[in-house]
């Protein structure tokens, strides 16, 4: 994962994104605007990263001159078009669609392949918020520090890694001042509550010191 590194740097931006940056452009024409001929430009880079573009190739339901076969002077059209284009060539649909695709690459070792791919696959984790540290981090440990690469198929466990997830948690903390002043309603939106007691799930995990109130204290749970 040589790209992850500043030597070796992805490209800042690729297909998925550049039709978000597309769609952007042309609300913001549409509200403040913008000229057209700028949400255009972006048009332009756009086609030039579709075109050929083998993960777009593999997720796409209808050819890509259809969606490409706009009227550029019809700002509706496009919105329309490329909202279902978005929708298709979505980031996490591509990761997975570009895993797939490296899966068939690397056993008949297409190199050219391997590292268009690779590329892709670094420059959609980093504008999913994935941080280049980690996913080389993380391509180190798996690929070359355990020797569980026997075949294509054990890349699955590393995109487990690697793929963003939505992760929940619970903090509990011990306050003394009044948060008795904020409203319910306030509380809620936040999703924080005030409670007497520990949860019985989270009591196990906290140290003794921490499970006694003192007067006036009070434990704030926030959950996320």
């Amino acid at each position: 994962m040589e790209y992850t590194l500043d030597s070796f740097r992805a490209p800042t931006t690729n297909a998925p994104y550049l039709v978000k940056e597309f769609l952007l452009a042309l609300s913001a024409h549409k509200q403040i605007g913008l000229p057209l001929s700028s949400a255009l430009h972006i048009l332009d880079e756009a086609e030039q990263r579709l075109h050929g573009n083998p993960i777009v190739k593999g997720l796409l339901s209808i050819r890509l001159s259809n969606y490409l076969k706009v009227n550029r002077e019809n700002v509706d059209e496009m919105e329309r078009c490329f909202q279902v284009l978005g929708r298709e060539i979505n980031p996490g649909s591509y990761v997975i669609e570009c895993f797939r695709q490296l899966k068939l690459a690397i056993p008949s070792n297409r190199k050219s392949d391997i590292e268009f791919l690779s590329r892709e696959l670094v420059t959609t984790l980093l504008n999913m918020g994935v941080s280049s540290f980690f996913v080389n981090k993380a391509a180190v440990n798996y690929l070359f520090g355990n020797g569980s690469i026997k075949s294509a198929d054990d890349l699955d466990g590393f995109l487990k890694i690697i793929f963003p997830h939505l992760h929940s948690f619970k903090v509990l903390v011990k306050i003394k001042s009044p948060i008795k002043v904020v409203s319910k309603e306030v509380l809620d939106i936040f999703k924080i509550s005030l409670i007497k007691r520990i949860p019985k799930k989270m009591l196990a995990s906290c140290p003794d010191s921490f499970k006694t109130l003192e007067k006036g204290q009070a434990y704030v749970l926030a959950r996320k």
